[in-house]
């Protein structure tokens, strides 16, 4: 018998959400297009793997303290605005991050769940577990880390201060790793998807 018994929703749940199954914004991705040097105003868009056309839209405004978000949820205007932080680079320069508006944690990536931009501990989130490749590697790496540390990667009682922190730089290490593989992995399936069109209307 699963632990926790027969009890509905007792002991831990056999299925957790996953990331790639919501929509989310990059603060990578918003810097390497150039969105975060000056003030900026338009509409970012998430495109289809599979056929790369438009699936949704949001209106963006950025700026070099915050970032403001305007949906529409279930027929509900939605506007956010998103804090942000920048830390120094070991080599020199700044990395810019979210602050979730939530926990207000830095974190390199906000999902959208339940019309709210969070991040993925807020919204309960697990990375897709593949254990034969580098993102597996990371994930068995980070449950193994965030184990060690209470909810929200705060400290337990009686762990140091300093262990907690190194523990947190090797999460968000991990992360951006495995946001960055996931980010090369989808864009080869659209250029493959793309390629595979094209030759389609041209045999055709």
């Amino acid at each position: 018998m699963p632990k926790g018994g027969w009890r509905a929703a007792a002991g831990r749940p056999t299925h957790r959400l996953k990331t790639q199954d919501f929509r989310s914004i990059d603060i990578r991705r918003f810097s390497r297009d150039g969105l975060l040097t000056s003030p900026w105003q338009g509409v970012w868009s998430w495109r289809d793997a599979q056929t790369g056309s438009v699936t949704a839209a949001i209106s963006l405004r950025t700026s070099s303290k915050s970032i403001g978000l305007q949906y529409a949820c279930d027929g509900r205007p939605v506007d956010a605005q998103i804090t942000l932080e920048r830390t120094a680079c070991t080599y020199g320069g700044t990395r810019v991050w979210f602050n979730c508006p939530a926990c207000t944690r830095r974190c390199a990536v906000l999902y959208l769940r339940m019309s709210r931009f969070q991040c993925r501990l807020c919204h309960d989130l697990r990375y897709q577990s593949q254990s034969e490749d580098a993102l597996g590697r990371g994930q068995i790496a980070l449950e193994k880390i965030e184990a060690k540390l209470d909810r929200y990667w705060k400290k337990p009682k009686g762990m140091h201060l300093s262990t907690r922190e190194r523990l947190v730089s090797r999460i968000i290490e991990i992360e951006m790793m495995r946001d960055d593989l996931m980010s090369v992995a989808i864009e080869q399936h659209m250029s493959s998807a793309k390629a595979s069109q094209k030759n389609v209307t041209t045999n055709g």
